[in-house]
């Protein structure tokens, strides 16, 4: 007897970024310089922190707009944290492919900075991808606990997740939270992203599906953050 089993879909290679611009304060605003840090690092998808959208203090600019054009990243989603200085401020995500879908989830925050996590479902030639972003409390380890485990739940229902955040902390028990999920950079390994206290907080959270090479660094001085950037091969489960 013969049987026919369904092929599983190639992996998916993509390089993947996670970049706090810092509002764009370090560069006068100026969108070109932070499009060019991610264009030339020649990411497909990137997750972004500190997003004015239509911000009072940065020209009222469309921050998602103008670097979408800069990169040269076409599909970009955001996802608003909360209301300040007659805009919107958040997070968002710039990527190559187009966006199925977009999400946002409000993360527990108190009486603090409203936090949030944004999904998008990317179509890679054909195939999709849960991506997310983040940004995470930068109080203390008990602000953030209650974030990470409504993370946790949430990425459950969508079986294969990348996370990429300014997760606030490099300490590997925090993220411990997170089930089934890895780090790209930790402990000896770490890359300093904070560049004020040198610290190692941005990070990428991830799923079995996926693996990545060594990651990088971008540019000094165009925040107070450096954009880490890793390339990163996606296998998605049987069709």
């Amino acid at each position: 007897m013969l049987t026919h089993s369904r092929p599983f879909p190639p992996t998916l290679d993509l390089r993947v970024g996670s970049y706090n611009l810092a509002d764009g304060r370090d560069v006068g605003h100026d969108l070109s310089v932070l499009g060019t840090d991610i264009s030339n690092a020649g990411l497909d998808v990137v997750g972004l922190q500190e997003v004015d959208q239509f911000l009072s203090r940065s020209g009222k600019q469309d921050f998602m707009k103008g670097l979408s054009a800069a990169s040269g990243l076409p599909y970009y989603a955001f996802f608003k944290g909360f209301d300040y200085d007659g805009g919107e401020y958040g997070v968002g995500i710039l990527s190559r492919y187009p966006i199925l879908e977009a999400e946002r989830y409000e993360l527990p925050s108190g009486d603090r900075e409203q936090r949030v996590l944004g999904r998008t479902r990317i179509d890679v030639n054909g195939q999709t991808l849960n991506f997310f972003v983040t940004h995470l409390a930068y109080e203390s380890p008990a602000q953030r606990a209650p974030q990470f485990a409504r993370i946790d739940e949430i990425v459950r229902d969508f079986g294969h997740f990348l996370i990429v955040a300014d997760y606030n902390t490099g300490d590997a028990a925090e993220f411990a939270t997170i089930q089934n999920a890895s780090l790209l950079h930790i402990g000896e390994n770490a890359l300093i992203t904070f560049t004020p206290d040198q610290q190692s907080i941005d990070n990428f959270v991830y799923s079995a599906a996926w693996s990545f090479d060594r990651p990088n660094l971008g540019v000094e001085g165009h925040s107070d953050h450096r954009m880490i950037w890793a390339d990163g091969h996606y296998t998605p489960a049987e069709a």
